[in-house]
């Protein structure tokens, strides 16, 4: 399934809320941490550096010494209680060590719970060694609210701060879907009385820039059917009234001369025809272009005797070639459009016909269905290469019938010809006779 909008942004915020939550969790602990021994380093490198500025005027000056910061001078100096916790192997020019102890190293320090030592090497070559120690007491004053609990309550204070960004944003987001589910909801029922009407204001100008262009384009749109209902509504007068005229005056015709000479009689049976091709496609032409609404309900069509009936109708395109017809029909009976049945089976069985100069032309009627089969042996009076082959505007019609009456419409091309076959909705079978 496709998702929407509102789920793609939905699901890459949370995923980046949370992202941003671990993240700035875990870079508060750090900066706390990393904030605290910047802290310490500093305070010992600024006790180092002003012993070390006094140290060169003086070289007996006093080594710092102020609260919880002991200092000694060189190696020899240190006590074996600090070296036997901060070994030699682990001393280095300005390295922060802390260690939990709880060695007494002089009289005046009790209850040592953690020592910060630091080495800090002199102009001359000398080592000072630099000491801060703390008691259960300090700890205990600093613990309450103090660093344990900032560090604590990093990662909640994070995500409390993400998660107002992020419902900040959803309801930031919730307002920009409202215009776009007005504006669908508005094109849903968009009619020619909302066409009439001027477009509503949606809130953003992008929206309503959006929903003038929809606008815009359905008037035309409707203007572009209400200028073809028109055309149907002329083209229905104008094209059948000459044609009704042409046929009433060839029945007239014959009445006058019942037994017109030899030479009149090919151009009479050419006149009929042709009359009767332009009502067909007239007919289809505009049954095609009428409103779902308006097509006539379905009626029982015997489906063989149609096709017979056809069939004799269109004998005259195989005058003269040598094409032999395969009739199979057995009964049958479909609930169609009579008139849209009786097009495009007519249509199927005169392309064949029409496209089969020497070879044989099958039509099968076996339950609902229709199948014309054309195998033309003629190959050099039928035009291969051309776009018409095997279809012409015929099977483009009958494509078109199909399509909007919901009949299954095959066509495939078979050596030498083509295979066309309509399904039909079938009716309870009648008995002929």
């Amino acid at each position: 399934m496709t998702p929407s909008m509102k789920t793609y942004i939905t699901r890459y915020l949370v995923g980046i809320t949370v992202l941003i939550a671990l993240l700035y969790g875990v870079i508060m602990n750090l900066y706390l941490v990393n904030g605290l021994d910047a802290s310490t380093r500093l305070d010992l490198e600024l006790a180092a550096t002003h012993f070390e500025r006094e140290y060169k005027k003086n070289p007996h000056a006093t080594l710092p010494r102020a609260g919880r910061l002991h200092s000694y001078l060189g190696l020899e100096q240190l006590p074996k209680e600090y070296l036997a916790i901060f070994p030699e192997k682990r001393h280095g020019h300005k390295k922060v060590i802390w260690e939990e102890s709880e060695n007494r190293a002089e009289n005046d320090i009790n209850d040592c719970a953690g020592i910060i030592f630091m080495p800090y090497d002199l102009y001359d070559g000398k080592r000072l060694f630099l000491l801060k120690m703390y008691t259960e007491d300090d700890f205990s004053l600093i613990d309450g609210p103090g660093i344990d609990m900032m560090m604590m309550m990093a990662i909640p204070l994070g995500i409390g701060v993400v998660a107002l960004v992020f419902f900040t944003v959803r309801y930031m987001l919730k307002r920009l879907y409202q215009p776009v589910r007005r504006l669908t909801g508005w094109a849903d029922e968009l009619d020619h009385a909302l066409l009439s009407a001027p477009v509503p204001d949606f809130g953003f100008e992008e929206v309503n820039l959006l929903a003038g262009r929809l606008h815009n384009s359905m008037k035309e749109l409707g203007e572009i059917i209400q200028r073809e209902e028109r055309f149907l509504r002329n083209a229905s007068h104008e094209l059948r009234t000459p044609l009704a005229i042409l046929q009433s005056n060839m029945e007239l015709l014959d009445r006058i001369c019942p037994n017109p000479e030899k030479a009149e009689i090919l151009p009479r049976q050419r006149i009929k025809r042709t009359i009767s091709n332009m009502n067909c496609l007239t007919e289809t032409l505009l049954w095609l272009g009428m409103d779902s609404s308006r097509i006539p309900d379905p009626e029982k069509v015997v489906l063989n005797d149609l096709v017979e009936e056809l069939v004799t109708e269109s004998r005259y395109l195989l005058a003269k070639k040598q094409v032999r017809v395969d009739l199979i029909c057995s009964p049958a009976t479909v609930r169609v459009v009579a008139h849209a049945a009786r097009i495009a089976v007519g249509n199927l069985i005169r392309n064949g016909f029409q496209y089969t100069a020497e070879g044989t032309v099958e039509i099968n009627v076996a339950g609902a269905s229709v199948t014309v089969k054309n195998v033309n042996r003629n190959k050099t009076d039928i035009d291969r290469h051309g776009s018409d082959y095997g279809h012409g505007l015929g099977l483009v019609l009958v494509a078109q019938i199909a399509e909007k009456s919901g009949w299954n419409y095959t066509n495939r091309a078979i050596p030498g010809g083509r295979e066309a076959t309509l399904d039909f909705p079938s009716a309870p079978k009648v008995k002929l006779c």
